[in-house]
């Protein structure tokens, strides 16, 4: 059975679909049980080395148990490699998917597995507003409403300031008011603050139908401080996080009009009342879980700091010393 628990091994695989077409990340499916239950996993490539990848989910794992993911091991990727190669199931029932996994089974990079979730991305939801469908905008905005949307939202950016993504918020701490976020077509009124990366703002759904934002997809390839054994610099974003507290709410209310334009206005009947989406206290609510999340990444982090005494990462002993933690 297809378990995020379990090792994955080919002859629980009955089906593969992939998830985004040009990039790797498919999702395995299981053979189903008398009910019509089809257990399934996600599984993807990260494109940077074993430590890198583990080093940025344990991060965000620190603030949001809902991002978890695994590094899958060698058996692993053989039972992949079986289930698609030739004599496999997946070869042998000729499916093109087969050989797209094949191939990206050969490239370079670190799988990861992750458990199956009803997600919603901002990208998408933004292009269905402009195209006349605000269904999935009111479901995002209702999340980050909702108790401890924002603060979620919050310990997020945390951990991607700590971690120094730039593939989902961007922030520059040499230029700190600079816009640099993304030039989002069809959006009037020019270049994005910090949102660098719309597609990559998720809400899960959860069973009661309400949305929650999560921190998948946290490992950034293309950072200058995605390896833990390379020392942190004057440009790493995480220097806002011990930045004085007018900085770290200038960023914050930043954020949250990029947050405001993407979604757009609430129409109201009542004349004069509030057209904006995120409620009174949302600046407030978004600053209080991005201090949230450093103190837990704090914890973590002297935590791990205790158990590993001696010859520690430079990426984790210089992240100490800039942060004073």
């Amino acid at each position: 059975m297809l378990n995020y628990e379990n090792l994955i091994q080919a002859d629980d695989i009955y089906n593969c679909v992939a998830l985004a077409e040009g990039h790797p990340v498919y999702r395995i499916e299981g053979f189903g049980d008398d009910q019509g239950h089809v257990d399934a996993l996600v599984v993807k490539l990260e494109s940077g080395t074993l430590g890198q990848v583990r080093f940025a989910s344990a991060n965000m794992q620190v603030v949001d148990a809902n991002a978890r993911s695994k590094a899958l091991t060698a058996t692993e990727v053989a039972a992949l490699q079986a289930w698609c190669g030739p004599g496999g199931l997946g070869d042998a029932r000729a499916l093109p998917v087969a050989f797209a996994l094949r191939r990206d089974l050969g490239k370079p990079g670190t799988w990861i597995k992750m458990e199956v979730k009803r997600l919603v991305t901002l990208n998408d939801a933004v292009d269905k507003r402009l195209a006349g469908d605000k269904a999935d905008i009111r479901l995002i905005a209702a999340g980050l409403r909702a108790p401890r949307g924002l603060e979620t939202l919050g310990r997020i950016i945390a951990v991607d300031l700590f971690n120094g993504i730039s593939d989902r918020f961007v922030y520059n701490p040499t230029q700190p008011n600079k816009d640099v976020g993304d030039q989002y077509p069809g959006l009037a009124g020019g270049r994005l603050h910090h949102l660098g990366n719309v597609g990559n703002v998720f809400v899960e759904i959860g069973p009661n139908g309400v949305a929650s934002p999560v921190g998948l997809d946290n490992f950034d390839p293309w950072s200058s401080f995605k390896d833990p054994n390379t020392a942190v610099n004057h440009q790493w974003p995480g220097l806002l996080l011990a930045d004085t507290a007018q900085r770290k709410r200038t960023f914050a209310g930043r954020v949250i009009d990029d947050l405001e334009r993407l979604l757009g206005p609430r129409s109201r009947k009542v004349k004069l009342a509030s057209t904006t989406r995120l409620g009174k206290r949302r600046k407030d609510r978004l600053l209080e879980g991005m201090e949230d999340g450093a103190a837990r990444l704090r914890l973590a982090v002297r935590n791990y700091v205790n158990n590993n005494p001696g010859n520690l990462p430079a990426g984790i002993t210089s992240r100490l010393d800039r942060l004073g933690w």
